[in-house]
């Protein structure tokens, strides 16, 4: 009893929403944590697609070249059914075949080699729902009634099963394209042009972007938190009292880190930057191209690992609005 009353009113739930927002905010960070980088940039085609044979064609004349690029064909095989010859267990999937260096795809695809026109590659969930166990390299499978060897498991978000194309007839509908970062080399836009193709290069580096404003929310208003509280501190003194000089000093301390990160871990793209400051039609022109991505982006096929950063993104976002509530309800309660 004598505990309960010498705690402040409102103790118990300001308690629970600072234990809340602690929670939350450090998933929000756990979940931005997550995001992974795209291997290469993707292109969808348009016009004609490009055959497996032809995308082979393609992959031999760069190695002639000696070309320092790297590129893959993606064939979208849409929902398919995977069959146990040994238990007769089923399972639906998406199915996709790669033409060319298969970690331009996933930097985690590894045991498929590009010639390997017997193996595959299939997430956790298909081998447990198939095999009955995620320890299934080396198993067989039918898929379009032939026969496969599983080469790999990966722990994709999204249930698919990845192989090297057996008709080379099939038309491959994305490019992955990754540049050497030498200066001289192609870029995606000459490596179509080189070739006859055309196609439109998807960029998605905008989730992390967003995730990452979200996430800065939080910490944001913290800050102004305490700058205000410092700044109020320091009324209560006249000029030449310590007090005054203390809390001065830690409202220049706050300011003094925020810019300091700012500095170190806050970068503008090159691409967003105006050869001219005042040309206002440069920012209008880059945000109308940015919402045309975005849209571009939500209608197209996804990667498995585009998908995974897709839901790294909105764990991250409402995460961190969650934490930035939690912490305004707090303050009011107090």
């Amino acid at each position: 009893m004598r505990l309960r009353k010498g705690l402040p009113k409102g103790f118990g739930r300001s308690l629970i929403l600072g234990l809340l927002v602690l929670i939350f905010y450090g998933t929000a960070v756990l979940s931005y944590c997550q995001f992974q980088a795209e291997p290469s940039e993707a292109i969808f085609l348009s016009g004609e697609y490009l055959s497996a044979a032809q995308g082979e064609e393609i992959l031999k004349s760069m190695e002639k070249a000696e070309e320092k690029s790297a590129v893959c064909f993606y064939w979208d095989g849409g929902i398919t059914t995977l069959r146990d010859p040994d238990y007769g267990r089923s399972t639906q999937v998406m199915a996709g075949a790669l033409v060319g260096e298969g970690r331009l795809y996933d930097w985690r695809l590894t045991g498929l080699g590009k010639t390997d026109r017997e193996g595959c590659v299939i997430d956790i969930d298909t081998a447990e729902k198939l095999f009955g166990t995620k320890k299934a390299e080396g198993r067989s499978l039918i898929m379009n009634e032939k026969k496969y060897q599983v080469r790999q498991v990966l722990p994709w978000k999204q249930r698919m099963i990845l192989s090297r194309p057996q008709n080379k007839e099939i038309l491959c509908s994305r490019v992955f394209f990754k540049g050497s970062g030498v200066l001289g080399e192609k870029t995606s836009d000459q490596f179509l042009m080189a070739y006859g193709l055309s196609g439109t290069a998807l960029d998605t580096g905008f989730l992390k972007g967003a995730a990452g404003f979200f996430l800065m929310l939080f910490p944001a208003a913290v800050f102004l938190f305490l700058f205000k509280k410092a700044y109020r501190e320091a009324k209560k003194y006249k000029g030449k009292e310590a007090g005054f000089w203390i809390w001065r000093g830690a409202c220049f301390i706050l300011v003094a880190f925020v810019l300091g990160i700012l500095r170190n871990k806050i970068e503008i793209p090159k691409d967003w930057i105006p050869s001219v400051w005042s040309d206002f039609q440069f920012w209008q022109d880059k945000f109308k191209e940015a919402g045309e991505n975005f849209h571009m982006f939500l209608m197209m096929p996804k990667t498995v690992l585009q998908a995974e950063n897709i839901s790294s993104c909105i764990r991250t976002v409402f995460f961190s609005v969650s934490a930035l509530v939690f912490s305004f309800m707090m303050k009011i309660s107090n």
